[in-house]
């Protein structure tokens, strides 16, 4: 592989280190401001009702909803508690799960402990 410079890189470490380089510009990199004219001639798709929908907060039926969607042996989080524990626990655990998930969308915080 060759970097940005026209070194050539042969060994793992250095393709390894080339990759994660390469990757970390993909994702980080800031789109600079767009003035008017590079959208004008893009067609408007969302309309201000699909766009009040969009916006509005979450709910606790949306909280439920989503976490009884993923596969019951997914891991959602770093605690490593597959969803099937939260569904088997949900009698238990819903209504706080579900107050903190809002808090979390709400406020940028989580405090729950479950142990």
């Amino acid at each position: 592989m060759i970097d940005d410079n026209g070194v050539k890189h042969e060994d793992a470490s250095g393709m390894k280190d080339l990759v994660q380089s390469y990757f970390t510009n993909l994702f980080t990199s800031e789109v600079n401001h767009l003035g008017p004219e590079v959208l004008s001639d893009v067609g408007r798709r969302v309309s201000d009702e699909m766009n009040n929908e969009l916006m509005a907060p979450f709910t606790r039926e949306e909280v439920k909803a989503a976490l009884f969607s993923i596969g019951d042996l997914k891991a959602p989080g770093p605690d490593g508690l597959h969803a099937i524990f939260f569904k088997r626990f949900w009698n238990m655990l819903g209504e706080d799960l579900e107050k903190e998930v809002l808090q979390l969308f709400r406020k940028g915080g989580m405090k729950l402990q479950l142990f």
